[in-house]
């Protein structure tokens, strides 16, 4: 097998930091793969549908080296009430305690309101592999609650094409890694949109809701259950009935777990 493609899901909020400012970021991991990288080009328009799925086509070698570059740099978001007696103190993100954890653990840290409550919510945002991302948030939940912290719930948003809600809700083979047990081995929870989506405002947003390192360690794990599609081609002429077959397999059913 000379070429292959992957077809992995990536959240489309997170396809802009993927590229990087001037594509620097996506260039430099094609560029030490030798792999080719395309985004969804309809993400581009503002009212346009949004696309999940990133394609990388390479040797089957360089495509997964590419997979990996790309999770170690997937972004990642923790977010939790700001107690409203704390308030008043935050007049906007230059806030002396959020410089100060920007610092010290190398993460952005704001404030935001959520306008149909009222209420404003610190968010927390690094990498999805930086140790710092749960350690940061911890601090500031224990320095804005401080005895009542273990109280807090922190939340996390990512996306997932709606064509994958069923497959992930109802893989329950013990030998896989599924949604229930995630929740058990975390104990954290992860909410998949309703009819009326969770409040959130989006039919592709899942939340997953626990405390930092719960909330963390969960997402790691749920991105190893996003189905991977595998499409490869086979010459038909020195081996046509195994061929046809392996075409079906993978791009039929378009599920590669790792």
């Amino acid at each position: 097998m000379e070429r292959a493609t992957y077809k992995i899901e990536i959240p489309f909020t997170d396809h802009a930091h993927c590229i990087g400012r001037h594509g620097n970021q996506i260039q430099s991991i094609m560029l030490a793969t030798d792999t080719h990288i395309h985004f969804p080009d309809g993400n581009r328009e503002p009212n346009g549908t949004k696309s999940n799925q990133v394609s990388i086509t390479g040797t089957t070698t360089s495509i997964e080296q590419a997979r990996k570059h790309i999770r170690d740099i997937l972004p990642m978001s923790l977010k939790f009430l700001i107690p409203p007696r704390e308030l008043i103190h935050i007049i906007n993100d230059d806030y002396p305690l959020f410089k100060y954890v920007r610092m010290r653990y190398g993460v952005m840290v704001l404030s935001r309101p959520y306008v149909k409550t009222g209420d404003v919510y610190c968010i927390v945002r690094g990498l999805i592999n930086q140790p710092e991302l749960a350690e940061a948030t911890e601090y500031l939940i224990q320095t804005f609650y401080g005895f009542e912290s273990s109280l807090v719930k922190v939340t996390c948003q990512t996306e997932v094409s709606e064509q994958y809600h069923g497959y992930l809700q109802t893989r329950q083979q013990s030998k896989d890694m599924c949604i229930a047990a995630i929740e058990q081995y975390t104990h954290a929870t992860i909410q998949f949109p309703t009819t009326n989506t969770n409040g959130y405002g989006r039919r592709t947003s899942v939340i997953i809701t626990g405390t930092s390192t719960q909330v963390c360690q969960a997402r790691k794990l749920f991105d190893l259950c996003l189905p991977i599609i595998l499409v490869f081609e086979i010459s038909t002429d020195k081996e046509p009935t195994r061929g046809m077959k392996l075409t079906r397999s993978f791009t039929g059913e378009q599920e590669l777990l790792q």
